[in-house]
């Protein structure tokens, strides 16, 4: 059975970015659409449960002219410091909210990729999807290239990337996710001889070194990414086979892909 679910200490401060925003001062009044395709979408949200401010939320959007929402997502002011709202939806997992808003806005040529950082520590909204294990997010902001290409290596204040931290968390809805990974038949989305850290790591080097064993058996049984792995280095010279050597079963794997290259 579902149950709503009122998350009022994730709502609040939102509702007050929005109203900073002039969201409210729009004045348009709430339309329940029971048979929208955002409603539609709420009642598939994984074990039935739905957080109803979001829906609220995500209701408002779908009113909303494109002009009026790409206004409250970019806000035009010169503070320097200013309400980013989609941050604030990604970091407060309203996914609801989240699909209203790029039905309309095409994030990659609507929104300013400043909207879209976290300006105090760098981070931006690919770092708290990571973080927050937001898959169904994630699925979302892939489908917008040009954004994600360039957020997916930018680093916040501690000198991390999403793609790094996702290697270190071991994200698997991101790297075992065919859909994700591969723009087409060959070519990847994600560019796994691309150094992730100081030490000159990729993303097998680092998913080995934390121990994401499942999610590295899957890649290396992927020739394409294999063909990558077999030559890359880190700082030092060691190629992933070094990563392998106290993996004595990944290690097997590994080296029979290997042999049929």
């Amino acid at each position: 059975m579902c149950h709503f679910i009122k998350l009022s200490m994730f709502i609040l401060p939102l509702l007050s970015i929005f109203a900073s925003s002039s969201l409210f001062a729009m004045e348009r009044a709430l339309k329940a659409i029971i048979n929208s395709r955002v409603m539609r979408d709420a009642i598939t949200i994984e074990n039935c449960i739905i957080d109803y401010n979001d829906w609220e939320i995500a209701q408002q959007f779908s009113t909303m002219e494109k002009t009026e929402l790409i206004k409250l997502f970019s806000p035009n002011t010169e503070k320097k410091e200013v309400a980013k709202p989609f941050l604030e939806l990604v970091k407060h997992n309203k996914l609801l909210s989240i699909k209203a808003v790029v039905t309309s806005i095409d994030i990659d040529n609507d929104l300013d990729v400043k909207f879209l950082i976290n300006s105090a520590n760098g981070w931006n909204v690919l770092h708290y999807i990571v973080s927050n294990n937001q898959s169904d997010i994630l699925t979302i902001m892939f489908n917008h290239k040009q954004t994600f290409d360039l957020l997916v290596t930018k680093r916040n204040n501690a000198g991390k990337s999403p793609l790094e931290m996702a290697a270190e968390k071991g994200f698997d809805s991101l790297f075992l996710n065919r859909n994700l990974l591969y723009s087409n038949s060959s070519q990847m989305k994600i560019d796994f001889k691309r150094p992730l850290n100081q030490s000159g790591q990729n993303a097998l080097m680092i998913l080995a070194e934390n121990d994401h064993d499942e999610i590295l058996k899957g890649l290396l049984e992927d020739p394409i990414i294999l063909r990558l792995a077999r030559k890359y280095c880190d700082i030092n010279g060691n190629k992933l086979g070094e990563y392998l050597i106290h993996k004595p079963a990944l290690r097997e794997l590994f080296e029979r892909q290997l042999s049929k290259l």
